[in-house]
């Protein structure tokens, strides 16, 4: 985020790396990943281009992965259906 930048100019980003953790699991997400990258870019949620967005996406993919080991223990498959209420 540069300087006069806030969340909200990347809230979409965020929610993007959420919704890649619950497709992706800890598993990790390549951001060099063309399928990555045109996903984005095709969604509704893409209001910036991937080389800017790609840093927010990777942050709240990470926190995701983190609240929902925290939340479910080592194995996050044990409260998959509990997705919604990490995000």
């Amino acid at each position: 985020v540069e300087k006069g930048e806030s969340y909200e100019d990347f809230r979409k980003a965020y929610r993007y790396g959420a919704l890649a953790e619950s497709k992706y699991g800890d598993a990790g997400i390549d951001l060099t990943d063309k399928q990555l990258q045109s996903d984005w870019e095709a969604s509704e949620e893409s209001n910036m281009p991937w080389a800017k967005a790609k840093g927010a996406v990777k942050d709240s993919y990470e926190r995701t992965v983190q609240l929902r080991k925290e939340q479910c223990g080592s194995e996050p498959s044990d409260c998959s259906e509990d997705s919604e209420a990490i995000m």
